[in-house]
C-alpha cells in the first residue's frame, strides 16, 4: 500500500501539468484571434493578416473549444483575404464591364461578412 501513494501524486501531477499545458494553448490562442479579428477591424495590411494566419496555424490548442476556435479563425481570416483579393479585383480589373464588377463586388461582400462571423465565432469558442 506504501508504493501507491507516490504512484499516486505523480499521476496527479501529470493530470495537472496536462491541464495547464492546455490552459497554456488555449491562452496564446486567444491572443492570436484577438489580434487577429482587431487587424481585421483596423483594416490591417494583406502582409499582417497572412502572418496572423500563420501565427494560428502554429498554435497546438489541447481543449476542443480551442481547436474549433483555432478552425473558426482560419477560415475567417482566409474569407477576409478572399473579400480583399475581391475588392482588388473589382477596382482593378472591370472598369466597364458591369457584369464582373457585379460579380466581385458580390462576392467581395460575402466573403467579408462570413469572414467576420467566423472571427466572432472563435472568439465565442473561446470564452
Amino acid at each position: 500500500m506504501g508504493s501507491k501513494g507516490p504512484v499516486a501524486a505523480m499521476l496527479a501531477l501529470a493530470v495537472v501539468t496536462a491541464c495547464g499545458g492546455a490552459k497554456k494553448a488555449d491562452d496564446a490562442l486567444r491572443d492570436d484571434v484577438s489580434r487577429a479579428a482587431s487587424q481585421v477591424r483596423v483594416s490591417a495590411g494583406d502582409a499582417e493578416l497572412r502572418t496572423s494566419l500563420a501565427a494560428l496555424r502554429a498554435d497546438r490548442p489541447e481543449s476542443p473549444e480551442g481547436r474549433k476556435a483555432r478552425r473558426l479563425a482560419i477560415a475567417g481570416l482566409r474569407a477576409t483575404l478572399a473579400a480583399r483579393a475581391s475588392r482588388r479585383a473589382f477596382t482593378q480589373n472591370d472598369s466597364g464591364n458591369v457584369a464582373a464588377a457585379t460579380r466581385d463586388a458580390k462576392r467581395a461582400y460575402r466573403a467579408s461578412r462570413r469572414g467576420a462571423a467566423l472571427l466572432r465565432a472563435a472568439q465565442r469558442a473561446l470564452d
